[in-house]
């Protein structure tokens, strides 16, 4: 939506970052995604210098809704709200989609869209000792908080032109593991309605600052091990591991090296 055309190449590295903090996968290679085996769906609403305008963020929502998101992430924001998102945001609702948007750097208790928009789960940042982000913005409208300060995901270098890694920080990164972990979810429960999804990550997050629901980390920070607990009905999953040759596959004295099969419900990501 930014060039009119089918190509929604990264041409600035924040969306490589973002989408790598995701979904980057169990390959051997760099980093590892919060949902390593979810598929993603890229769709380029801001332009090389990280800017765009609502119209165009409407249009991506949009998209992913027709084409079959299970989980938008908004990595970006404004001061301003805008009725062409929120419009777009009320369809996402209608067809169940989860819709995730950082809550701000500016470390202000102002408003910030679209995370303040009501229905989607805004997200703050926390810092490396577990503690609010100074430039995490705060206010009721905080749902979530997430690591947000160094994080080492996928990079794209605009300035060689090549595949890299690198850390940033900010609330987008925070918003990453915020849909992952919404997307890990699914996969435990593909059924699950989008305040399913969130009741989930609410129930499993570490409750920092004041008990219960606070301005700086809303229900608390992301748990994906407590999520996906409270996602199997809190029962704690049993690894059976393949039996050695000749065992009577009873003795447990299997190779706990060999590699499982894991048949997963595969939702699909928007990152940007």
């Amino acid at each position: 939506y930014i060039n009119n055309d089918d190509d929604a190449d990264d041409d600035n590295g924040h969306g490589t970052h973002v989408a790598g903090i995701v979904a980057a996968g169990l390959n051997g290679v760099g980093t590892v995604g919060v949902c390593p085996q979810c598929k993603l769906m890229p769709i380029k609403v801001l332009n090389a210098n990280n800017s765009g305008s609502m119209g165009t963020v409407a249009k991506g929502i949009l998209y992913a809704v027709d084409h079959g998101a299970k989980v938008i992430n908004l990595s970006l924001g404004s001061s301003y709200s805008s009725a062409t998102v929120e419009k777009a945001v009320a369809y996402a609702q209608e067809h169940n989609v989860v819709v995730v948007a950082a809550a701000g750097n500016q470390g202000s208790d102002a408003p910030f869209y679209p995370a303040s928009i009501a229905y989607v789960i805004a997200v703050g940042g926390t810092d490396q000792n577990d503690a609010h982000w100074v430039m995490s913005n705060i206010g009721d409208f905080i749902d979530m908080t997430a690591p947000a300060v160094a994080i080492y995901s996928a990079y794209y270098d605009k300035a060689t032109d090549s595949s890299s890694y690198a850390y940033m920080s900010g609330t987008s990164m925070s918003t990453a593991f915020v849909s992952g972990l919404a997307a890990l979810a699914l996969s435990r429960c593909p059924n699950a309605t989008s305040d399913e999804v969130l009741d989930l990550i609410t129930e499993g997050a570490i409750d920092l600052g004041a008990s219960g629901k606070d301005p700086e980390y809303g229900y608390g920070r992301t748990d994906a091990y407590n999520t996906l607990l409270a996602a199997n009905d809190g029962v704690v999953p049993i690894v059976d591991t393949p039996d050695e040759p000749g065992g009577d596959g009873n003795d447990g004295g299997g190779d706990s090296s060999a590699p499982l099969t894991i048949n997963l419900y595969l939702p699909t990501i928007v990152a940007r």
